[in-house]
C-alpha cells in the first residue's frame, strides 16, 4: 500500500503521573538506547515494523513517557507523531496514566481541530484503506461488511480534513457512512443512489442534509370563534451531523442560526419538533422555514453552529465485587446509587437507583463511551464498556447494559469514569446551494 500517512494537527500532554506514586523513574543508558532504536524505527518503510516498534514501546512502561513526549514536541515527521500519539495512549490505557489532548493556542483544551488524511493508493482493497483512516486519525475503524471489504480502491487525498477525505473516497465507491449501533462508531453501506451531496466540515464535525420536505399545515388561529384561513407552507430540513470520536465528547447540541436566499434575504424559522435522539458520535437538526418567493430553486445557505461539550482529563471511582450480594451503592458526585444486578451467561444488566430524591444530574451519559462512562472489570484487569438507556428525567434511575462478557470467574467491579473538567466548543458551519424541493 503506497501513501504517507499523517497524524492529527493536534499535540499530545500528558498530565502527569504513573497510578500511585506519580513520578517516573529515569531510564537506565541501555533501556534509553533501545528506545531510541524503537523510536527510530516509526520512520521505517515497512508498516509491521512500525507498528511493532510502537507494541514494544507501550510494554517498556511509563518510564519511557519523557522521551516519547520529547520526541513529539521535537520532531515534524507527521508519521513519527503518529506513532509518538500511539505510545501515549496505549500507555495511558494499560498503566492507568490520566491523559488530556491539547490543541496549538487552546491551553487545556482537548484536541479540537481535527485530524488530516494523506493517501495515495491504486486498487488496494477496501479494509487496508480505512485501516489508513483509522491509523492517521485515531478515529474507531470504519466497519464494513465483509462483502465490501476485498473492493478495489483507487485514491488520491494529501492533507485532507477527516471528512473531507471520507467523502472523496464514499463518492467514489458509492459508499455512505451512517452509526454503527449497537456497535458504536461508524460503518460504511453502499449507497442505492449516487445523489449530489450537501454539507459542511467544521474541524472535526460534519453537517450534511439528511432529508427536505414541503408541508402544509392549517392555521389555526387563536380565538376558536374565527375560522379557519387555508394553509400555510413550511419547508422542513432535517441536518445530521457527526465528530470524529477519538475527541471525547460529553455533550452535543446543534442548531441552525440563519437561512437566506440567494440575494441575501433571511427566511423565517419556524417552531420545529423536537429532533430525534441519534447514538453517539452524532446528532439531529431539524429547523423549519417560511417558504420562500416562488420559483426559487435553491436557497443561498443555511448557517449553524455544532457546540460539543468535551472532556479532558480524568477522574474513577470504582465499587469492588459489584455483581454479588445486595444492597450496594457506588457513590457518584456525592450521591450514593443502590445497585441491583441482573447476570446472565455474557451480559449483564444493572439498575442503579438514587438513593436521595435530591439527587441531581451527576451522571452524564450517551457520550464519548471510548473514555468516559460505566465499565465492568473483570478480575484480570479487563474493562467492558457499559450502553446507558436514555432517560427523560435526569434524577431518574440509570440503566445500564453491557454485553459480550468474557467468561472470566471472581469478582467483578464497577467502575464510573468521569472528566475533570468540562469545555465547550462552538463549530460554526455554512451549507451553500440548498435545494428546494
Amino acid at each position: 500500500m503506497s501513501g504517507k500517512r499523517l497524524g492529527l494537527t493536534a499535540g499530545v500532554s500528558l498530565l502527569a503521573a504513573a497510578v500511585g506514586a506519580g513520578v517516573f523513574a529515569e531510564l537506565t543508558p541501555g533501556q534509553k538506547m533501545a528506545a531510541e532504536v524503537l523510536i527510530g524505527q516509526f520512520s521505517d518503510k515497512q508498516f509491521a515494523v512500525r507498528q511493532q516498534a510502537v507494541e514494544k514501546l507501550i510494554a517498556l512502561g511509563p518510564d519511557v513517557l519523557p522521551l516519547i513526549r520529547k520526541t513529539l514536541a521535537d520532531t515534524d515527521d507527521n508519521e513519527v507523531k503518529l506513532r509518538c500519539r500511539m505510545v501515549l495512549k496505549g500507555i495511558a490505557e494499560k498503566y492507568g496514566i490520566v491523559v488530556d489532548q491539547q490543541e496549538p493556542g487552546m491551553p487545556g483544551g482537548p484536541g479540537l481541530g481535527g485530524s488530516r488524511v494523506t493517501i495515495d493508493v491504486t486498487n488496494v482493497p477496501l479494509s487496508e484503506v480505512l485501516q489508513s483512516f483509522a491509523d492517521q486519525s485515531g478515529n474507531r475503524l470504519l466497519s464494513v461488511d465483509d462483502k465490501l471489504k476485498g473492493r478495489s480502491i483507487t485514491l488520491a487525498v494529501d492533507g485532507l480534513p477527516y471528512w473531507e477525505a471520507l467523502d472523496k473516497l464514499c463518492w467514489a465507491t458509492e459508499l455512505l457512512y451512517v452509526a454503527d449501533w449497537p456497535g458504536g462508531g461508524m460503518r460504511l453501506q453502499s449507497s442505492q443512489v449516487k445523489a449530489p451531496d450537501f454539507g459542511a466540515c467544521a474541524g472535526p464535525v460534519v453537517v450534511k442534509l439528511e432529508r427536505v420536505t414541503w408541508s402544509h399545515r392549517l392555521r389555526v388561529p387563536r380565538k376558536a370563534e374565527i375560522p379557519a384561513r387555508g394553509t400555510a407552507g413550511e419547508l422542513t430540513y432535517v441536518l445530521g451531523f457527526w465528530w470524529e470520536d477519538s475527541i471525547p465528547v460529553i455533550s452535543s447540541h446543534g442548531k441552525v442560526t440563519r437561512a437566506v436566499t440567494p440575494d441575501g434575504a433571511t427566511l423565517e424559522q419556524l417552531e420545529a419538533p423536537v429532533p430525534p435522539r441519534r447514538e453517539p458520535p452524532g446528532g439531529v437538526i431539524v429547523v423549519c422555514l417560511r417558504p420562500p418567493p416562488v420559483g426559487l430553486r435553491a436557497l443561498g445557505a443555511i448557517e449553524g453552529v455544532v457546540q460539543l461539550e468535551l472532556g479532558t482529563g480524568e477522574r474513577a471511582v470504582r465499587l469492588e465485587d459489584a455483581l454479588t450480594g445486595e444492597g450496594k451503592t457506588i457513590a457518584v458526585g456525592g450521591v450514593p446509587f443502590e445497585i441491583v444486578a441482573r447476570r446472565g451467561e455474557t451480559s449483564v444488566d444493572l439498575t442503579l437507583k438514587p438513593t436521595r430524591d435530591d439527587a441531581a444530574e451527576v451522571i452524564s451519559g450517551g457520550a464519548a463511551p471510548q473514555r468516559y462512562g460505566f465499565f465492568l472489570e473483570d478480575p484480570n484487569g479487563q474493562r467492558y464498556a457499559g450502553h446507558m438507556a436514555a432517560r427523560s428525567d435526569p434524577k431518574a434511575e440509570v440503566r445500564l447494559q453491557f454485553s459480550d462478557l468474557g467468561a472470566v470467574g471472581g469478582p467483578w467491579s464497577l467502575v464510573y469514569v468521569f472528566p475533570q473538567r468540562r469545555v465547550r466548543k462552538d463549530y460554526p458551519f455554512t451549507i451553500k446551494d440548498v435545494p428546494v424541493p
